[in-house]
Formats: structure tokens, sequence, C-alpha cells
């Protein structure tokens, strides 16, 4: 039913895709493979669309076929129209299948913030809360006394 695992959302600017293809993803990849115990594949836009493909219609094909989206989030992720149609087009398949509700808090989108989240549209700051706090937020600053061991 899927040709991927997973399909990487991420903001075309060089600077990240860089960063994606020569840090994140062999070691995305290696962990993925220890985890699962085989290879997983993984949709990359940079990777998966071949010369002669129609690019729109190859995009949406891989996201509709993709069992979750990793989705490494910044600021201009969610100025950018693709990102933001990926996603979209994630959330109502999580809507489509009854996630994130009470009763189903799961949900197929796994945000990874790769710029702090304080200009991050509410859905997706609401998607990095942990225990009422941004998980970028240290318990020190929220008032929090640390605990000691001595």
């Amino acid at each position: 039913m899927y040709d991927y695992e997973i399909f990487l959302s991420y903001t075309r600017v060089k600077l990240v895709e860089d960063w994606i293809h020569d840090h994140f993803l062999p070691i995305f990849s290696d962990f993925l493979e220890l985890d699962l115990g085989y290879t997983p594949r993984v949709f990359v836009d940079t990777r998966n669309v071949v010369p002669g493909d129609s690019w729109p219609e190859r995009l949406q094909s891989a996201l509709a076929k993709s069992k979750c989206m990793v989705a490494l989030w910044s600021p201009r992720y969610f100025k950018s129209l693709w990102c933001r149609y990926e996603c979209a087009a994630m959330q109502y398949r999580e809507q489509q299948l009854g996630y994130r509700t009470s009763s189903s808090p799961k949900g197929l989108i796994y945000p990874i913030n790769i710029r702090d989240g304080d200009r991050f549209p509410d859905f997706a700051r609401a998607r990095t809360q942990h225990a009422g706090r941004n998980i970028r937020t240290s318990p020190a600053r929220e008032g929090i006394a640390p605990v000691s061991f001595a």
C-alpha cells in the first residue's frame, strides 16, 4: 500500500539542503535501520524525483504513498507554499483517520524544529509542546528549580 515509510518535508534553502544531505539523512537513516531492523524507504525530493518526472505530481503521489511525514520545521518552512501544502495534506489524512483526538492522540507528522518555534503557526507550536512548555524552553526559564542529587 505504501511506497515509502517516510516523506521528508523541508524548505528548499541551500544551507538546509546541504545540512540534510551531509549530516541529517546519514544519521537519521542509520538510526531508523537500527530501530526497524531493515532499511526504510525515505522519500527525499532531490533523490527520488528524476528528470522527466512531473515534479508537482511526483510530490503529490509520494506524499499520498508515504506512511508518515518527518517535517523539518523552521520559520521559513511555513512561508513556503509547497511545505504548507505538504503539511496540510498530511494533516487532512490525520483528520480522515481520526488521529490527533483525545481517543487517538497519535499523528502522522513528526516535526523536528531546526529553528526556534516562536514564529511558528499555532498548530505547529501546539505540536512542539511538552508538559505545558515548548521543548526548547528550559525548566529554569519557567521558574522551575533544578533537582539536586548531592
